[in-house]
């Protein structure tokens, strides 16, 4: 007899032809293993949106409680409050409010905010904002306004904040003007001291500099690690010569202001002071320090890169571009822009980060309206579930 090779396995796949039954029930196992593979991702899947989903849902069933409440009685100090399937208690203690989610009666989040004294000047909520100044067309993203929309400095509360001169995180540097300009500046210079960036968190989100503020020239950005939010008041002029990055949650606003009485002008043969063919905004004589007050020069006349800056940027004087620059807060110009180099080098807003101005604080400036809770923030691992121990501990030796 002659055996013919595959013969054997031919007959083995008809034999599953002629037992019907056992085929099926072979595709049913393969169906059931599919089904399960699928049913094990989408538990994966809702799992994880659960997880995702469940503190937003919290969060928003407290910040819907809270107005609820708030609305009811301003003054209250504690509330109960259901929205939908959540429970939501409201605790308040000396401006601080204290919230507890409990969703479908089971899983439990906990947030907190403080109080804020009103709204923040409207500015801050765009990426870019002008009071239709000469050369403002050369920017990219700006929001034109009237003068008296611009934000303002509170008086009171920047007289109180430290000074440049008191903390480590600054410098003066009598010498760093004359790298640039050939006479110098009449005001004391300073420059940020990065190996102290850590202090300025102790500041209470309010520095003021009483004199320039340098950030020199070089190959790499000046990096700054911020868990706060900061203002920093310059009371002259602000000088960026490289980029600004900014690590951590902290956000960095960079104001440069002026006095009541000292003039704007353009630097028009960027030269770094007052001098004929420059031009004045909005005054008849220059009087003053000789580099002025309230500019800001985005590039400097050896600046070879392009400047990206992490900051807002508040500019009560003039804004001179040296360089491309790319602005990542709210970009407030409060008269012209410049430029020192040929080629209409771009100033771009890019509002990578605007404030919420309804509920949150821009320390330095005026707020406007009644007192109102900030935003949320969440209070992690707040659940006692989640520190229960599985066992009871041994006792001590």
């Amino acid at each position: 007899m002659t055996c013919r090779p595959g013969s054997r396995g031919g007959r083995r796949w008809r034999a599953l032809g002629d037992a019907p039954l056992l085929l099926a029930a072979c595709v049913a196992i393969v169906q059931i293993s599919l089904a399960l593979g699928d049913l094990g991702a989408s538990l994966h899947s809702a799992a994880t949106t659960r997880a995702t989903a469940m503190p937003e849902l919290a969060r928003l069933a407290a910040d819907t409680a809270l107005a609820t409440a708030l609305e009811h009685d301003p003054a209250t100090t504690f509330a109960r409050v259901d929205v939908g399937a959540v429970e939501v208690t409201l605790t308040r203690d000396r401006g601080l409010y204290h919230l507890r989610s409990v969703v479908a009666g089971q899983d439990t989040f906990a947030f907190r905010c403080s109080e804020v004294p009103g709204a923040a000047p409207d500015a801050f909520r765009y990426p870019g904002t002008a009071v239709d100044p000469p050369g403002g067309d050369l920017v990219v993203g700006l929001r034109r306004v009237a003068a008296d929309q611009l934000p303002c400095l509170d008086a009171a509360e920047v007289s109180l904040a430290p000074r440049a001169d008191q903390l480590p995180a600054f410098r003066q540097d009598g010498g760093v003007a004359l790298l640039t300009w050939e006479s110098g500046t009449d005001r004391p210079d300073f420059v940020f001291e990065p190996r102290r960036a850590a202090d300025l968190d102790a500041a209470g989100g309010l520095v003021v500099v009483c004199g320039n503020l340098w950030v020199e020239v070089g190959s790499r950005p000046l990096r700054l690690a911020l868990q706060r939010d900061l203002v920093v008041v310059v009371r002259g002029n602000l000088y960026l010569g490289r980029s600004i990055q900014v690590d951590g949650p902290g956000r960095l606003v960079l104001v440069a202001s002026r006095s009541r009485g000292e003039p704007v002008f353009a630097d028009r043969d960027g030269n770094g002071r007052w001098s004929p063919g420059d031009v004045l905004r909005g005054a008849d004589a220059f009087t003053g320090p000789s580099e002025g007050a309230g500019n800001v020069y985005l590039g400097l006349p050896e600046s070879t890169a392009a400047i990206r800056c992490d900051a807002g940027l508040v500019v009560g004087g003039e804004a001179h571009v040296a360089a491309p620059t790319r602005v990542g807060g709210p970009l407030v110009l409060a008269h012209g822009v410049t430029q020192l180099k040929p080629g209409g080098l771009p100033l771009q807003a890019a509002g990578d980060w605007v404030f919420a101005v309804e509920r949150e604080r821009v320390p330095g400036f005026v707020t406007t309206g009644r007192p109102r809770p900030g935003l949320l923030a969440r209070e992690v691992a707040s659940d006692p579930r989640r520190h229960e121990p599985l066992y009871l501990a041994a006792p001590a030796r």
